[in-house]
């Protein structure tokens, strides 16, 4: 590689992402009718404050995959226990088995005719389905992937939820207004009691002991005692209410109101209408995201989703979600929404984060390698056109120093140990040592020709340098400054990083396109892994055991197994790829693309790309800041660094 990158050649726009959750715990209650069925509507709307509404932001979905299942879609649920979606198929009386990560369909399963609406019962390992057309509820084996029994339910099942609690399953008979009980071990109906007008949606509130049924024909919702299975109050609410969810930190329970286009919130505790929410025309589904606490509601005549603030109430945002998007689940186990997309016949899984640029920093000349100081709260940035070290604020998002260091400073690396800051020098060969007590230069110290990259060793307590000119690995002592060892690795070694599991480092040699893994131990190359073209930079993912390489002439990210020593997966990114970081809190990995404006982001759950954010012309170096989970990216043509967010609120 150049000293400094390539002019840039393109600019590439930007895709952002969401947040979803599922309610209490509970499975999921019906989405849309079977074909040709249709539910009554009704009159009436309940009466309470309405939150300003206020603009709602629109945001673009950041898909994790998408694929075809049966026909008609229309509901889903995820079973944690085998990290596995179960997708209800309407057209084909099929449930559809897709892998929650891969995104591959494991299996399909024939159940009863119409199957409409699924609830997991994470205790018993097993999915519920509720079967309109045959009046009967499938009971599925999420360990064979088996139908393991047939209850005969009320007419019309078309709402599912499962209490751990009480052992049952609730069903929803919309044709004869009753609910049904079905007990887990017997397999069997216990119970029926009787509810308001087309039954279509449930929500059980643990606390309470009751369960919430929203009545789409007599427009109110039914209170029902677990114990006595009686109903204990009816609340008013707005037109054809279907879905229903509940937020147990405020202890509301939200009811989408179908035929008046708006969510009732309830006090569960007093059955009072909080507030009355208008939304797109005709919601159907609600869900509950517990994480950024917020309520997400299918918007099928709109292809989108509302999102409404649970803390405020107020809608803030809405998704595009495919064609029709009827059915939601959480995927817990990737932090992404599954839709259930009934006019395209596909299951789609979208990320929860919502990467975001929220400031810039003005700092030197082309700002290439970026480094965060958990102690000081800082990141220092190498300006590699102006032969200086810019240091931000990491509470703030603004400049406070700017120190002097060698010639045209490439690299940058925090030692905790030491409360240093190592600066590689590419043009004059040297390592400036910068105090972070006082962001002054305290040592620099002479190495081989060409300087590009750092690792540091906490074992051994050594600094190891990728020396590009030499194509060699350098050893130095931070106690004494002394080079200990080089070792003969690639051509043009550039990044380089340490895998504490191993004890290795591994180098990205750019001239011959491969990996060297080095023993730090016996100060030998282990192995050379054929990578991408012109591997850059280089970063260990801990917990993952993978070693990720940015292959900057081949526009994709290799991954290494530290087990196997060799690529295990390819991410292709297009343009540039440089930079890297990874952040530990959402398992996703930051690549800045410096042909493009972008930062690309993967999940490392999932393996794949779900975001590229826009931040300006040549995002070279990346830092991660765990305390404010913000991503500070050097752009090498603005001269600034840009600020991104990995979890920013909807609401502006």
């Amino acid at each position: 590689m150049d000293e400094s990158p390539p002019a840039v050649r393109a600019a590439i726009t930007v895709a952002l992402a969401l947040t979803v959750l599922c309610a209490g715990g509970l499975g999921l209650s019906r989405l849309a009718p079977p074909s040709g069925a249709e539910l009554p509507g009704g009159l009436g709307q309940g009466t309470g404050s309405s939150p300003p509404p206020g603009p709602a932001e629109v945001w673009s979905s950041v898909v994790g995959f998408s694929i075809g299942v049966g026909t008609s879609p229309s509901s889903v649920v995820f079973a944690q226990s085998v990290d596995e979606l179960f997708v209800a198929d309407q057209g084909s009386n099929n449930v559809t088995v897709v892998g929650a990560k891969a995104g591959n369909v494991v299996t399909v399963i024939p159940v009863g005719s119409g199957p409409d609406a699924l609830a997991y019962d994470p205790t018993a390992g097993e999915v519920f389905v509720a079967n309109y057309y045959s009046d009967n509820v499938s009971v599925i084996s999420v360990h064979t992937d088996a139908v393991v029994a047939t209850v005969a339910v009320g007419s019309g099942p078309y709402a599912l939820a499962v209490s751990t609690v009480t052992k049952k399953v609730y069903v929803a008979d919309s044709g004869s207004n009753e609910l049904s009980v079905i007990s887990v071990s017997k397999a069997a109906v216990v119970a029926t009691d009787p509810v308001g007008a087309t039954p279509a949606g449930i929500a059980y509130v643990q606390a309470r002991k009751q369960m919430f049924v929203a009545n789409s024909g007599s427009d109110d919702v039914s209170v029902v005692a677990t114990v006595s299975g009686k109903v204990v109050r009816t609340l008013p609410v707005g037109q054809s209410p279907a879905g229903i969810a509940y937020d147990p930190m405020t202890r509301d329970v939200y009811v989408a109101n179908a035929g008046s286009s708006n969510v009732s919130i309830l006090d569960a505790r007093t059955g009072a209408l909080v507030a009355t929410v208008a939304v797109p025309a005709a919601p159907d589904q609600i869900v509950f995201d517990d994480h950024q606490r917020e309520m997400f509601v299918s918007i099928p005549s709109t292809n989108s989703l509302a999102v409404l603030s649970a803390s405020t109430g107020a809608l803030i945002a809405t998704v595009p979600a495919g064609a029709e998007p009827l059915g939601l689940a959480y995927v817990s186990t990737t932090h992404e929404v599954a839709v259930a997309d009934f006019g395209s016949t596909v299951i789609t899984e979208i990320a929860d984060t919502t990467p975001a640029l929220v400031a810039s920093v003005p700092v030197g000349l082309n700002p290439e390698g970026d480094v965060y100081d958990a102690a000081a709260r800082e990141v220092f940035v190498t300006d590699g056109g102006s032969n200086n070290v810019s240091v931000i604020s990491a509470k703030t998002d603004a400049l406070v120093a700017t120190v002097p260091v060698g010639i045209n400073p490439t690299a940058a690396l925090y030692v905790p140990s030491r409360s240093e800051v190592y600066v590689a020098n590419l043009g004059s060969s040297t390592i400036s040592v910068i105090s972070d007590k006082t962001d002054k230069v305290v040592q620099t110290l002479s190495v081989g020709l060409g300087p590009s990259g750092l690792a540091y060793d906490p074992g051994k307590h050594v600094l190891l340098v990728s020396e590009s000119s030499a194509n060699e690995l350098a050893v130095l002592s931070t106690s004494t400054g002394d080079v200990l060892a080089t070792i003969h690795v690639g051509l043009d070694p550039q990044g380089l990083t340490f895998d504490p599991s191993t004890g290795d480092v591994f180098v990205a040699n750019s001239g011959s396109s491969n990996v060297s893994i080095v023993s730090v131990r016996t100060d030998q190359v282990l192995a050379n892994v054929r990578v991408g073209t012109e591997p850059s930079f280089v970063d260990y993912v801990p917990g993952y055991h993978a070693v990720m390489v940015a292959n900057w002439g081949s526009g994709n990210v290799s991954e290494i197994s530290d087990f196997e020593d060799k690529v295990v997966d390819t991410f292709v990114i297009g343009g540039e790829p440089a930079g890297l970081v990874y952040d530990t809190g959402l398992h996703e990995l930051f690549v800045a693309d410096y042909d493009s404006t972008n930062v690309t982001v993967i999940s490392m759950v999932t393996g794949h790309v779900i975001a590229a954010l826009s931040v300006g012309s040549g995002p070279y170096g990346l830092a991660f800041d765990p305390v404010q989970k913000q991503v500070f990216v050097s752009t090498f043509g603005v001269g600034d660094v840009a600020v991104v967010s990995d979890s920013l609120p909807r609401a502006k």
